[in-house]
């Protein structure tokens, strides 16, 4: 489903919605200067908070809220031991402003693909992420850049807890940043947001471990 099969229809129109769950400024993480914000909260559920500028007229807050709350009705009839929470949801001025909340990394992931569109978030330990085939050939330096690791490091830190996206998002941990891959940027001790690629660009992944 679609990032917001609840939103497909924005999704399509304006690729990527942001915001923050923190009271602090969000930097621009994508070309229209639109942003996503997850944070990653200790029970290992998953808080986005999402926010996107439309054109004047585009959609009026009735229909935006009628769609938005169909979209998760119906992902929720699928799920229905985890489903996912509109935590706010807002539309003023032509700006959206939508909060959603996800049992899990797993289930952020299944309402966020279709048959269009794969939106992945793994969150777990080293050692899940290589059982469930995420690629750990890769290079990640601490936060200040003074250390490097390779794979064969990486996979002896079985334990340590690790964030994969597959989409570039700025991301809110329940811990210290410890080490982060290529195009992930710190900001502050448990922050971190992720650059986007250039048109045409292969796609990225992007890592992130953390205590």
């Amino acid at each position: 489903m679609d990032k917001i099969k609840v939103v497909a229809v924005i999704l399509l129109v304006s690729f990527w919605l942001g915001g923050c769950s923190r009271e602090k400024a969000m930097p621009d993480i994508s070309a229209n200067g639109s942003a996503t914000a997850i944070e990653v909260n200790k029970d290992g559920s998953i808080s986005e908070t999402i926010w996107e500028s439309f054109e004047a007229g585009y959609y009026n807050e009735e229909e935006l809220r009628t769609m938005v709350l169909s979209e998760v009705a119906e992902f929720n009839r699928a799920y229905p031991e985890s489903g996912v929470l509109i935590e706010q949801l807002e539309y003023e001025d032509g700006s959206i402003t939508m909060r959603l909340k996800y049992p899990s990394a797993e289930i952020y992931t299944a309402f966020n693909t279709d048959e269009y569109n794969q939106n992945t978030l793994f969150c777990g330990t080293v050692s899940q992420a290589y059982e469930a085939g995420y690629s750990l050939d890769i290079s990640m330096t601490d936060p200040k850049g003074e250390n490097t690791i390779g794979k064969e490091a990486l996979l002896s830190m079985g334990e340590a807890k690790i964030l994969i996206a597959d989409q570039p998002v700025y991301v809110i941990l329940p811990g210290k940043l410890t080490y982060i891959g290529e195009h992930v940027i710190p900001d502050g001790k448990a922050e971190a947001y992720m650059e986007p690629g250039q048109e045409g660009e292969a796609s990225r992944m992007y890592y992130v471990i953390y205590k």
